[in-house]
């Protein structure tokens, strides 16, 4: 009996999300998705007594994928080329190719060139004028038959949305017509001249399409009414494909930067798998010296300006102040279900990465079929970790973490946290303490402190702070608030000693001696963002050996206190992890049913005792056994064994 059906959701709808930053292999990734041939070209483990469970899982994964027909390659929908397909409709919708050229030319230097020196990197008209006039526009020029064609497809009477609601249309434009080698010509021109400047123009429209809708410069829209505008382009591809082909629908997004649009869709498709791609900060800086060499490039200062925009795009300053149109790949990593860490080299004698091809096929295998293989040893911990963060009552981040010792037992876990017998700022309302209810949750310094230089109190400070705040927009939630942000800000400072809680891994530690200590040197800490300062120093001193962590602290702990050591070898390692987390992890290791059962189901294997064995249970006299035997002669194995059940109910009731 097959179960084709049974994984059918699965295997006729995936969609992989990428995320990372810039120089971290999301494009790798999706190349080796979309490789017909990405199975035939890895070599399979070779298995012995000496290998680890680990080899073992991933040979298990490997055979499964390369058995005939499981192996099938995943369109890639580049994100850049989804804006180039906005920038297109809304800039070719003149008669002639001077108005296209205009209105194409107008919107890559609609910033011009700025006076910060952080943004200065975007095209000019005067500055790139050469650029622009020449190789640009006689691409352009090049490309004029495909560009009526283009716009032929469209009734420029309705919006983009509107037309992609023509899934015919929409198939015969992306799939079948030369749409992605345009997009492919047009960003190496730009490329070819200026990879920064490339770089910054679709990070602006980006952010122009989710603030305002448009590729056109506008003054940024804070509401969230087109923060979808590109994720709902890429739904409409998705669709068209899907009733089109009549194919399985599988897809690589490469790469989504705003939670928003990961949020949209983990909402919309229970089958989408949002990925993140890591590597050492050595590694992902040189991929980026060799992305801007490969174009000819070689300035140190462009280097600079991309590791800029990178650090701009990672940071999450834009989103915390109400700017969600805005790239924060730290969230889209936090977010992620699966997070791959590609090594420069794997290091076969002291190996603590598995290879990015592994990492690879595990994934793929495990979302053709769930709980093919169990999770490796530090997925479990760190689920723990990851599990135990939601404990957390902190209202800027949550963070969890797990101690285990040398060899694996766990020691403790924590989380961020308020000391016990203190009410988490997660349930606290700021208007309690200005009206002053449910004082016991606030401290004496809150209520009724000493006061600033200015003579005013916390309390009367944070009461102005309340009365200028819009919070009948709460709609019914209670007010929080972070006493370290508002105490820092009333002192003009930014200290992180004024924080409430303990840090996760310091809360984890702290439990071991609360409860009696126990020795944790050699052991391992599992925490969902790698550790500050501060409690780096503290695992250092516990003499912890090695580090795994999800999210990147800002920080000096690694340079500065983790590498610290006058020997190096008794220095903590930090090791990013590899594998499944959170949401993606009970997706891809819960079997929709025992393997036993399954194997049963298929195969018919099933071991049955023979009746002449069975009635042994009945009887120990072997002429008895021989004369009931007689009567099972003939019947089939159902009715043998309704009569055995006959005479064994025979055998209680007397």
């Amino acid at each position: 009996m097959k179960l084709t059906e049974f994984y059918s959701l699965r295997n006729d709808f995936t969609i992989i999300g990428l995320t990372g930053r810039l120089g971290s292999g999301c494009s790798q990734i999706a190349g080796s998705l979309k490789d017909e041939k990405f199975i035939k070209s890895q070599t399979p483990k070779i298995i012995d007594s000496k290998s680890s469970l680990e080899d073992l899982k991933h040979k298990i994964s490997f055979d499964f994928l390369a058995y005939d027909g499981n192996w099938v390659p995943f369109q890639v929908i580049n994100y850049k080329n989804i804006l180039l397909l906005h920038l297109l409709f809304e800039c070719i919708k003149g008669e002639r190719i001077e108005d296209w050229i205009f209105d194409i030319t107008d919107t890559l230097t609609q910033n011009g060139k700025s006076i910060n020196p952080q943004t200065k990197n975007r095209f000019d008209k005067k500055e790139d004028s050469n650029f622009i006039d020449n190789e640009f526009t006689s691409f352009l020029r090049s490309n004029q038959d495909y560009l009526m064609g283009f716009r032929a497809k469209f009734n420029f009477e309705k919006s983009l949305s509107e037309n992609l609601q023509n899934k015919s249309m929409v198939y015969q434009l992306y799939f079948e017509g030369v749409f992605i080698k345009f997009c492919d010509d047009f960003y190496q021109v730009l490329n070819s001249y200026n990879m920064i400047k490339r770089t910054r123009f679709t990070h602006d429209i980006a952010l122009y399409l989710r603030a305002n809708g448009t590729v056109k410069k506008k003054e940024l829209n804070l509401e969230l009414k087109h923060i979808n505008t590109i994720a709902n382009t890429i739904n409409r591809i998705v669709k068209a494909w899907r009733k089109e082909t009549k194919k399985p629908t599988r897809f690589v997004i490469d790469s989504l930067k705003n939670s928003l649009e990961i949020m949209y869709f983990k909402e919309k498709f229970s089958a989408f798998y949002m990925v993140a791609s890591n590597k050492t900060e050595a590694d992902r800086l040189q991929s980026i010296k060799d992305a801007n060499r490969k174009y000819g490039h070689n300035d140190p200062e462009d280097n600079i300006a991309l590791t800029f925009l990178d650090d701009e795009e990672f940071k999450t300053n834009d989103f915390k102040a109400g700017k969600f149109y805005s790239p924060d790949i730290e969230h889209c990593i936090q977010k992620c279900d699966y997070h791959i860490f590609i090594e420069g080299e794997i290091k076969e004698t002291e190996k603590k990465y598995v290879s990015f091809e592994d990492q690879l096929i595990k994934l793929v295998a495990l979302i053709k079929k769930p709980g093919l293989v169990t999770p490796s040893i530090n997925e479990h911990f760190m689920q723990v970790a990851y599990n135990s963060k939601s404990n957390s009552g902190c209202i800027s981040r949550q963070v969890g973490a797990v101690v285990t010792d040398e060899q694996y037992s766990i020691k403790a876990i924590g989380w961020n946290d308020v000391p016990e017998n203190q009410v988490p700022c997660g349930l606290r309302d700021l208007g309690h303490l200005i009206n002053g209810e449910n004082s016991f949750m606030f401290s004496k310094f809150e209520k009724s402190g000493s006061n600033y230089d200015d003579g005013v109190s916390f309390k009367l400070k944070a009461e102005k702070e309340y009365q200028n705040a819009n919070v009948i927009h709460l709609d019914g939630r209670i007010c929080n608030f972070c006493f370290r942000d508002f105490h820092n800000a009333f002192e003009g400072e930014k200290n992180q000693v004024h924080t409430r809680s303990l840090h996760a891994e310091e809360n984890a530690m702290m439990q071991i001696t609360k409860f009696g200590g126990v020795g944790i040197k050699g052991g391992k800490l599992f925490t969902t963002a790698s550790p500050c300062e501060l409690c780096s120093k503290k695992a250092y001193q516990l003499g912890i050996k090695e580090i795994f962590y999800i999210d990147p602290y800002p920080g000096i702990a690694t340079t500065h206190t983790l590498k610290n050591g006058t020997d190096e070898e008794l220095n903590p390692e930090l090791i990013m992890f590899q594998g499944a987390v959170g949401r993606g992890f009970n997706k891809l290791y819960e079997p929709f049913i025992s393997q036993k059962d399954e194997i049963a189901i298929l195969t018919g294997l099933k071991p049955k005792a023979k009746i002449q064995d069975k009635l042994k249970t009945l009887t120990k006299n072997p002429s008895l056994q021989e004369k009931i035997a007689k009567n099972f002669e003939g019947k089939s194995a159902s009715e043998q064994q309704e009569l055995f059940d006959k005479y064994l109910n025979s055998i209680l009731e007397k």
